[in-house]
């Protein structure tokens, strides 16, 4: 069997902190690395692992892991603790997590949120970081603008799995205004767009790129089965960009494939990132 072995950056800059020179024990350095690269660790920095399980791995006790647990959530204030589904949000991660970027990097984010199962801890970890006056990485920004937005496109539905941008008073909160229909795009059908989000783009970057845009989107949704809950944002977001740089034009017999109906049915199959670049890379051939 072969193990794939996952590499996890740690700043040198973490010995120079000011409250790991002066706050920290050396039992307290001893944890922070663990937590920052343990096998449980993901991009986002969000992760469940049990009390057991970190017990046995750093040879302590189980009552000494819940006491440094406490002291790095309650003093601290570094990690946030699920009480309920075990899992560990490090506040600061995604500052320094993030190196490079990209759309791969961004894709690999929006998975690991959607396999959080505590969404408050995504929501505190977003915060946190917008409050850092800071450089912040572009695809940490377009990831946190992705999670708003899809709040925003379906807080009717998932009042308490998305983040909410501000706090509003029920007992004066506006009745919310119906939303605009949606139309299908692209010759798969999987774009959704309103009317008002097509003019938008039309007046961006012209009909023939907006086209040209849509259908890349499509050919994606059709071969990866990924859906987005807003999909102007996500031309915005990588689309346009990936398009420009492959020089992707769709093929003639999509330039009819635009329709507008009903919203699309849920996409099936998945391929590899891989296999579907390999498959746009041969299309753009023809």
């Amino acid at each position: 069997m072969i193990i794939v072995s996952v590499k996890r950056v740690v700043n040198t800059s973490f010995w120079d902190d000011r409250k790991v020179m002066d706050n920290f024990s050396p039992e307290d350095k001893y944890f922070m690395l663990y937590l920052l690269t343990n096998p449980n660790t993901t991009q986002l920095g969000i992760y469940e692992v049990s009390i057991s399980k970190m017990a046995y791995e750093l040879g302590y006790s189980k009552d000494a892991v819940c006491v440094l647990l406490d002291r790095f959530e309650n003093k601290y204030g570094m990690i946030k603790v699920s009480k309920e589904t075990g899992e560990i949000a490090i506040m600061n991660y995604l500052r320094h997590s993030i190196v490079k970027g990209g759309k791969p990097v961004l894709d690999c984010l929006l998975k690991e949120e959607s396999q959080v199962r505590d969404k408050s801890l995504v929501k505190l970890v977003c915060e946190h970081i917008l409050t850092y006056t800071g450089n912040i990485n572009n695809t940490v920004l377009s990831f946190i603008n992705t999670i708003y937005t899809e709040y925003k496109e379906n807080d009717n539905d998932n009042d308490n799995e998305r983040i909410v941008t501000r706090i509003v008073d029920e007992s004066s909160k506006p009745q919310k205004p119906k939303k605009p229909a949606r139309h299908k795009y692209g010759e798969y059908k999987h774009v959704l767009l309103s009317d008002e989000q097509y003019s938008d783009l039309v007046g961006k970057y012209g009909e023939d790129k907006t086209l040209d845009y849509i259908q890349y989107l499509d050919n994606y949704l059709e071969t990866s089965g990924r859906s987005y809950k807003n999909y102007k944002q996500a031309i915005l977001t990588w689309v346009v960009e990936a398009v420009e740089k492959k020089n992707y034009h769709r093929p003639i017999h999509t330039l009819e494939a635009v329709s507008k109906t009903t919203p699309a049915e849920e996409p099936v199959p998945e391929m590899s990132d891989e296999e579907w670049i390999a498959m746009m890379e041969g299309t753009n051939d023809v």
